[in-house]
């Protein structure tokens, strides 16, 4: 990880000379049109958090929509949809914080079921009523029926932003391999925020000979993205970790790469034992949630 990871929810930013030295901050770029009047818009007007305007084929019309796309609802729904959801799930990392603190609209209704987040299909799912909602990474959740969403998510990743997909899905998501086609509903955008010695500590590390890989569990295109600014070496080399499958293309990559991504705890000490068995002395940071 690059430094440690402090999330917070936008409006919260109130002084950026408050954030601790050396840890990012996350920022859900994209409130509700009911924000109060005086907080900070911390995110850009063109990036909504709801699928709307932004949706293939502007949905403007409930009647002209196909099989497959998204229903659109009001924005207030929605908030308080994804308020309920992220309110029935165990507390988890800074991730989980960040959303709790965004996502405040009324959540009196309580989930049925739910299945914590997986680091092995990047998804989480809760059920009220009858009706299975998911949230995660959208390439795991997404199907061909739903190319023009992914291409929408695809953009604000290789924008910088870490693009969270939330879901109707009509089956059981039990925390395994999704195969049912799901109704997109919202796209949730987190934009990381990198220290201003965060160059300058890559550099020293460098000159020490000391070589930097950062292994996420991310979308790759983001980790990328955040990586360069971040000034890590060769960032703009990545490699996607759901494509690795043996042995030799974990001792490949170990050693080819500085920036993964789509990472699976396994994979992460798999990637350790790689660069271990090349020579190196290896060590490790991170927030813990997606280690082993």
């Amino acid at each position: 990880a690059i430094g440690q990871m402090e999330e917070q929810a936008a409006g919260q930013l109130n002084d950026p000379g408050d954030q601790a030295a050396g840890q990012m901050d996350e920022q859900a770029a994209g409130q509700p049109n009911e924000q109060s009047s005086g907080q900070p818009n911390a995110f850009s007007e063109q990036i909504t958090w709801q699928l709307d305007e932004q949706a293939a084929g502007q949905l403007n019309d409930p009647g002209d929509q196909a099989a497959g796309q998204p229903t659109l609802l009001p924005k207030s729904m929605y908030f308080e949809l994804i308020s309920s959801f992220i309110a029935s799930m165990p507390e988890g990392n800074q991730t989980d914080k960040a959303m709790r603190a965004f996502f405040t609209g009324p959540s009196e209704s309580r989930a049925d079921s739910v299945q914590p987040f997986s680091s092995a299909y990047k998804y989480s799912s809760a059920c009220f009523g009858g009706e299975t909602y998911v949230m995660g990474a959208p390439e795991y959740i997404l199907h061909s029926g739903n190319e023009d969403v992914q291409k929408i998510a695809d953009k604000y990743s290789a924008d910088g932003f870490r693009t969270i997909l939330f879901a109707r899905y009509p089956g059981k998501a039990d925390g395994c391999i999704l195969t049912a086609e799901p109704e997109p509903l919202a796209l949730i955008l987190i934009e990381n925020s990198i220290r201003e010695n965060a160059a300058q500590t890559f550099r020293f590390f460098a000159e020490q000979g000391v070589q930097v890989k950062v292994i996420s569990g991310d979308n790759p295109v983001t980790v990328s993205r955040i990586s360069k600014e971040a000034g890590i070496e060769s960032a703009e080399s990545y490699v996607d970790a759901s494509l690795l499958h043996t042995e030799d293309d974990f001792d490949i990559a170990a050693q080819k790469y500085n920036v993964f991504g789509r990472v699976t705890p396994d994979q992460k000490l798999k990637l350790v034992k790689a660069l271990k068995k090349a020579g190196y002395t290896v060590g490790m940071t991170g927030d813990g949630v997606n280690d082993v």
